[in-house]
């Protein structure tokens, strides 16, 4: 766990009967079981992102010497993640995390305060906890600042729509962007052990373990015990695929059933995949 990123995946398993979508129900009828490696979604970049004012883009232009760059990459804003998921059907989330163990590293931003525009007036920004932004001094408006809170507003959403699919969410580690530091701004802390345990618990303080897909899980673990059994294999991966390395999923209450993917390629690829990850 010594990687500066890391990608989580939290699946709302009480949720596996995927029976909230049509097109999926059908899918269902037509073929079994609709598998987690089989679903394509509409998922959001920077999914908690909205833009700053025109004078603070200015300056974050200034701060970095890029004239224009704010323009031409970050001016955009997102809706809130309940919105994104009802009204516009997202469900893929992606959030840039920054750590802030005592609370308040990044409520007062290089660029406010050269604008005279003072500390971010959100309190989440002087909380303790993980923080939820793009770049700290430069590029800070979220529409949730804390982890925690952007994880509450996913399961109070879920919780609001059984039947859904699972929602991959990727959390990526960030830190802070050299040219602003040098330029005065602050020095996020490290991705260290503790930070990855302190995230742990934070995702845990809001998701049950049976409402999420982790490494942990009982029909991963099944796949996992497979690709490992193939990897040893190796040239008879491919004819393995069919039978050992296919992914599954499961509605609760019932066991894990192997179906392989459709094609001999698509098996050997899906096996070669799974053997680099386990």
């Amino acid at each position: 766990m010594r990687r500066r990123s890391l990608s989580a995946v939290l699946g709302l398993l009480a949720l596996m009967a995927l029976g909230g979508s049509s097109s999926l129900a059908d899918s269902q009828r037509s073929h079994g079981t609709v598998h987690v490696n089989e679903l394509q979604v509409i998922g959001t970049h920077n999914s908690y992102h909205r833009e700053i004012s025109k004078r603070e883009q200015a300056a974050y232009d200034a701060a970095i010497d890029t004239p224009g760059d704010y323009d031409a990459y970050l001016a955009y804003s997102h809706a809130t993640l309940p919105r994104q998921l009802g009204s516009q059907d997202v469900r893929g989330l992606e959030l840039d995390l920054l750590g802030d163990p005592a609370g308040g590293l990044y409520a007062e931003p290089l660029i406010r305060t050269r604008l005279g525009l003072g500390p971010l007036p959100d309190p989440a920004w002087r909380a303790p906890g993980i923080k939820v932004l793009h770049i700290p001094d430069v590029d800070y408006n979220t529409t949730c600042v804390q982890l925690v809170n952007c994880l509450r507003q996913v399961r109070d959403w879920s919780q609001a729509h059984p039947g859904h699919v699972p929602i991959p969410i990727m959390l990526e580690l960030k830190g802070s962007d050299p040219r602003v530091v040098a330029a005065g701004g602050v020095v996020a802390p490290a991705w260290d052990r503790a930070a990855l345990d302190a995230l742990d618990a934070e995702i845990r303080s809001v998701f049950t373990a049976g409402e999420m897909i982790t490494l942990a899980t009982s029909a991963v673990q099944a796949r996992r015990s497979s690709s490992r059994s193939c990897a040893r294999a190796g040239r008879r991966c491919a004819r393995a695929a069919a039978r050992s390395c296919s992914c599954s999923t499961t509605t609760p209450g019932r066991s894990a059933t192997p179906t392989p993917p459709a094609s001999r390629t698509s098996k050997a690829a899906w096996c070669s995949r799974t053997r680099a990850r386990a």
